[in-house]
C-alpha cells in the first residue's frame, strides 16, 4: 500500500515541524509505514557504521588514464554514429528520389535527360577549356616576367605555410597543452 506523502517523508532527514508531527501521527496508526521506517533506520545505521574503504594504490592514476581512453572511444563512437546517420539519410533520400522518378517519368524521358545532361556537360567542358586556354595564351605577353616571379614566389610561400600548418596540427593537435 502506498501512503503519499508519508512513504517519501520517511526517507527525508529534514522535515518541517508540521510535516514531522503529521509523520509521527501517521506512524502511530500505520503498521506498514512504521515497519518501513524501522527498516530504513536499520539500513541507514548499517551505512553509517560501515568503515570507509580507501582505494587501492594507483587507483586514481588508472582511473584518469581509463577516463581519457573512454573519452576518446566515446568521441570515435560519436563520429561513427554521425557518419552512419548521414550516409543512411543520404541513401534514404536517394532511394525516395529514385522511386519518385521511377513512378513519375517514363524510361524514354530518363534516356533523353541522361543524353541531354551528358551533352551539356561536354559543351560546358569544351567552353571552359577554350576560355582557360585563351587566357593562358594571352596573359604571358601582357604580364611582365618580374610580376610572374613575384606571383609564383607568393604562391610558393603560401604553399609552404600551409604545409607547415598541417604538419604542426598533425603533430601537436589543434590546441596545444
Amino acid at each position: 500500500m502506498s501512503h503519499p506523502p508519508f512513504d517519501s517523508w520517511i526517507y527525508t532527514e529534514q522535515l518541517g515541524p508540521e510535516q514531522s508531527k503529521s509523520l509521527q501521527d501517521h506512524l502511530a496508526s500505520c503498521a506498514e509505514c512504521r515497519q518501513l521506517q524501522q527498516s530504513w533506520q536499520a539500513v541507514h545505521k548499517v551505512f553509517q557504521m560501515a568503515p570507509m574503504q580507501s582505494p587501492q594504490i594507483g587507483f586514481t592514476n588508472r582511473w584518469k588514464e581509463n577516463l581519457e581512453e573512454r573519452r576518446l572511444l566515446q568521441e570515435k563512437l560519436q563520429v561513427r554514429r554521425f557518419i552512419l546517420f548521414t550516409v543512411s539519410i543520404s541513401v534514404l533520400i536517394s532511394f525516395v528520389l529514385i522511386l519518385i522518378t521511377a513512378f513519375t517519368a517514363s524510361p524514354a524521358n530518363w534516356l533523353v535527360a541522361l543524353i541531354r545532361n551528358f551533352t551539356d556537360l561536354s559543351i560546358h567542358w569544351n567552353q571552359t577549356q577554350s576560355t582557360v586556354s585563351f587566357y593562358l595564351r594571352a596573359l604571358p605577353p601582357i604580364i611582365p616576367i618580374s610580376l610572374w616571379i613575384i606571383l609564383t614566389s607568393g604562391f610558393s610561400l603560401l604553399t609552404l605555410a600551409w604545409i607547415g600548418t598541417m604538419w604542426r596540427i598533425s603533430k601537436q593537435g589543434v590546441y596545444s597543452k
